[in-house]
């Protein structure tokens, strides 16, 4: 679902094609939804997996009963975190950026899913070829042997810059540590909120994707990300040591997670085994042999300035001279 000029839409891609279908709904009561989708499957066939958002029309009671009539898998993404459904959110700016170009230059914006869809992509061919291995007829100009079928895969261009981008990803990435049942964590309610400290209750399928129980007994899906867990104490460590908890249920700070090894005092206290020495020792030191017997003493040499001494030239300009 996606809003665009104070309308509401509902959108489904195709993971394999990125073939985009896209519908306007008078309102976004799950039924509307749930009917548009039908006719999207009418046309195309049921998908063997429905990925989405967590959004109140697919979270409802009545996609249940309507997933498991047309028996298919729906897998919901990580709430709070837009990136766990990506294709879709790609699709959605692609269909933004569509619709503002049409309504900017009073195009119909029918013709312009109908010129996209036939676009080539990069390294391969457009969607339309992908999913029905043809070129659609449109108002430009086609030859008859692109309107023929034929079967289209990816170029192996595609699928090795697909596959660079993977490594180069993967380079700057890590797995975060799988986290248990019971585990105590922080985690965050929304992204730009404080650490909470909370219990992991249970584990889900889907990837890196956890509930957790905060201390008033409220339950949140949450990605890995968006989950820190608590230090571990040794065996060997004191309990009562920064980081450890002395009972279960007394909830824990950020500031406890300091190592028990940072000192506590302020650095400008200075310890037992390092005296303090004065800036200016001549202070506070007794007068030298010389000064006790009259002894004339040296005066140090005077510091020449190190700016330089060069002759500053003024300018010469024409307009002043005539």
């Amino acid at each position: 679902m996606f809003e665009f000029n104070c309308k509401h839409y509902v959108l489904v891609v195709d993971y394999y094609s990125k073939f985009i279908e896209t519908a306007l709904c008078s309102n976004t009561f799950s039924a509307v939804v749930i009917a548009h989708i039908k006719s999207i499957f009418a046309r195309h066939g049921i998908p063997q997996i429905v990925v989405s958002d967590n959004g109140p029309q697919f979270s409802s009671r009545e996609f249940q009963p309507f997933a498991r009539t047309y028996e298919f898998q729906h897998i919901t993404s990580s709430p709070r975190y837009p990136r766990s459904n990506g294709e879709a959110e790609s699709a959605v700016k692609i269909m933004k950026t569509m619709l503002t170009k049409c309504l900017y230059d009073n195009t119909d914006p029918y013709i312009g899913m109908l010129n996209l869809r036939n676009t080539p992509k990069n390294f391969g061919p457009s969607p339309a070829q992908l999913l029905f291995s043809r070129v659609l007829n449109s108002k430009i100009p086609t030859q008859n042997k692109l309107l023929k079928p034929k079967i289209y895969k990816y170029d192996e261009n595609f699928v090795r810059y697909r596959n660079s981008q993977e490594t180069y990803y993967n380079k700057g990435a890590k797995n975060l540590e799988p986290l248990k049942v019971d585990q105590r964590v922080f985690f965050k309610k929304r992204e730009d909120d404080l650490w909470t400290p909370g219990v992991i209750s249970s584990t889900l399928e889907n990837p890196r994707s956890y509930n957790v129980m905060d201390e008033e007994g409220h339950e949140y899906r949450r990605n890995r990300v968006h989950i820190s867990p608590l230090p571990q104490c040794s065996q060997h460590q004191d309990s009562q040591s920064p980081g450890c908890s002395s009972t279960p249920g007394t909830p824990m700070t950020p500031r406890d997670l300091e190592s028990p090894g940072t000192p506590t005092t302020p650095r400008n206290l200075a310890s037992p085994e390092s005296p303090i020495t004065p800036r200016n020792p001549s202070i506070l030191e007794s007068p030298t042999s010389s000064e006790a017997y009259g002894t004339p003493t040296v005066s140090p040499e005077v510091q020449v300035p190190r700016r330089t001494t060069r002759v500053i030239r003024r300018t010469r300009r024409l307009i002043e001279e005539m």
